[in-house]
């Protein structure tokens, strides 16, 4: 009885020591983890990035994301859905903006650098608007008292592929396509390219007095 039961110990233990081995003779899949850091909720437009918790003014930030879902085009677009902003046809058909009653014309930023030049806004390169309502003359020198509206443009995105087109066309005939490219080119380097191309339409309006 006592050498059956020996025979079966060396069995067993031979079988656990072939499994291990052929475990251990097994290829292992690698597997590449890539790290990327989550960008924290913040605003662009006080000069340096702040946490949104710490703004001490009225504040209003709206993403690529809503601009795509919402199909907002312009500046004018994005103020339609801003409480305390209206917007106003300045002249040369550039962007004019109400801030709280104060109308204003050079209040407008691009990434934190001032942007009053006199010339419509386009969206196709602009990550996020942020509109600041309130007195700014602290941060940004002159200007109106009513607020200030900041574009932040879009940046290279290491570790990411993409490529993406958009067509859009009016009722007057105009036609716009806009690209937005991004190539990843190593473990710290990426290129982002975007351009637009934009067809517009003139229409002539002749107006006759009558007697």
């Amino acid at each position: 009885m006592r050498q059956v039961l020996f025979l079966s110990l060396i069995a067993l233990c031979g079988f656990f020591i072939s499994g291990s081995v052929s475990a251990q003779d097994a290829e292992i899949e690698e597997v590449v983890v890539k790290g990327k850091v989550l960008q924290s909720d913040q605003v662009n437009a006080l000069k340096t990035p702040t946490p949104i918790i710490n703004v001490p003014q009225s504040l209003t930030i709206v993403t690529d994301d809503e601009m795509l879902e919402k199909g907002m085009r312009s500046i004018g677009d994005i103020i339609r859905y801003t409480p305390g902003v209206n917007t106003s046809q300045g002249e040369g058909h550039r962007d004019a903006v109400v801030f709280r009653g104060v109308r204003s014309t050079a209040d407008f930023f691009q990434d934190g650098a001032r942007d009053d030049v006199q010339y419509y806004r386009s969206l196709y390169n602009v990550e996020q608007v942020e509109i600041l309502r309130g007195p700014n003359a602290l941060l940004f020198g002159r200007g109106g008292t009513g607020g200030a509206l900041n574009r932040v443009t879009k940046k290279a995105m290491v570790g990411d592929d993409f490529r993406t087109v958009n067509l859009g066309m009016d009722s007057f005939g105009a036609f716009d396509v806009a690209a937005d490219i991004n190539m990843d080119m190593g473990d710290t380097m990426a290129l982002r390219i975007n351009v637009q191309a934009i067809l517009l339409k003139i229409i002539e309006i002749t107006m006759k007095a009558t007697d």
